[in-house]
Parts: structure tokens; sequence; C-alpha cells
């Protein structure tokens, strides 16, 4: 009877220590999972603000890659949201709700022909007024052959 107790003793030890580990295993695993969601929501939501704001500004970001490409091309490039980064923003010392935001856009001509590379900033006031601040053409692509009778100066200086 001793050995029976013994073992038995042994097997329920034995059957809490793997109920102990596994236990701990899945907690962690868990814990590891939830983590990692949470940083993919943050990203998620900081990814939405930036389309948000890229968004409202596009009509403001299409009409300065207007104003610029008009005396290099007869026709004007496009600019796609996707075509679009979000440099910076900063919040204007005074008035505390004016920002200062600063983008990289890739105009384009034709079925996605980039033309170059602008970086524009915009002063943008609690109002909801919009006003350019700078426009800085970074660098100029050639234009394709197909597209060469749409050059009225090319590159842009």
């Amino acid at each position: 009877m001793k050995n029976s107790n013994k073992t038995i003793l042994i097997l329920i030890l034995i059957l809490l220590i793997l109920q102990f580990t596994f236990t701990t295993l899945v907690s962690a695993n868990d814990v590891k999972h939830i983590s990692n969601n949470s940083q993919i929501i943050e990203k998620s939501n900081e990814e939405l603000y930036k389309d948000f704001f890229i968004t409202l500004l596009q009509p403001y970001t299409q009409k300065a890659v207007d104003d610029y490409y008009t005396n290099y091309l007869k026709s004007i490039p496009l600019v796609d949201p996707w075509y679009v980064k979000l440099l910076s923003i900063e919040r204007s010392v005074t008035p505390s709700f004016t920002f200062v935001i600063k983008l990289e856009v890739a105009p384009y001509i034709g079925p996605h022909n980039p033309v170059g590379i602008d970086h524009i900033t915009f002063n943008v006031n609690n109002r909801g007024d919009v006003k350019l601040e700078t426009f800085e053409h970074i660098k100029s692509y050639e234009i394709q052959p197909g597209y060469q009778i749409e050059i009225k100066t090319w590159p842009p200086k």
C-alpha cells in the first residue's frame, strides 16, 4: 500500500506541476498576444490620423502642385493620397491651435509616371484656414517618352 500511495502522490505532484507550467505558458502567450494587438491598434490609429490629415489637405496639396507645375508642364500632374507622406506636424507657439504641417508629395502624369518629389508646408489654424507656407521642389524625374509633348520647360529649376 505504501508504494501505491507514493506512486499516486508522485503522479498528482507531476500533474500539478504540469498544470502550473501549462497555465503559466498560456497566460504568458495571452499577454504577449494582447500586447501585440495593442501595438497594432496604436499603429492603426496613428496611420488613421495621418491618412485623415492627408485627406483633409488634399485639395490644398493639389492646388499647390497645380500652381507650381503649370510653369513646366502642359498637363497638371496629379497627387493621390497614397503618394503623400506626412513628414511632420508641429504646434505653433501662438496661437496655440495653429499647426505647421509638412508633406512630401510625388506628383505624376499619365498612368502614374512620377515627375518629381516636392515638400509642401501648410499652416492650419483653429478656424480651418489653410495657408501654403512653402513649396520646395526636391527632385525632378525624367518625363517618359510618350509624355514629352506635355513639357513646356523641363526640369524645373
